[in-house]
């Protein structure tokens, strides 16, 4: 990924948290954000097509990860 088209992704991640924060004011900032993607975007080893896509923080019923 070039240099501009990363500058870009990470303008788009940081307003896109930005705003989501502001519009939760009531909840807490890790329940969901919310992107936007104008482009293909690697993550890992998976390719995110461009769209709009909500990431939510997974429940986990109440239960704790075993040690």
């Amino acid at each position: 990924m070039s240099s501009k088209k990363l500058l870009i992704t990470a303008a788009v991640l940081a307003s896109g948290f930005f705003a989501g924060s502001v519009a939760a004011n009531a909840q807490p900032l890790y329940d969901k954000v919310i992107v936007d993607l104008p482009y293909a975007a690697r993550v890992g080893d998976t390719v995110l097509q461009p769209g709009h896509y909500v990431i939510r923080q997974m429940d986990d019923g109440g239960r704790t990860a075993a040690c």
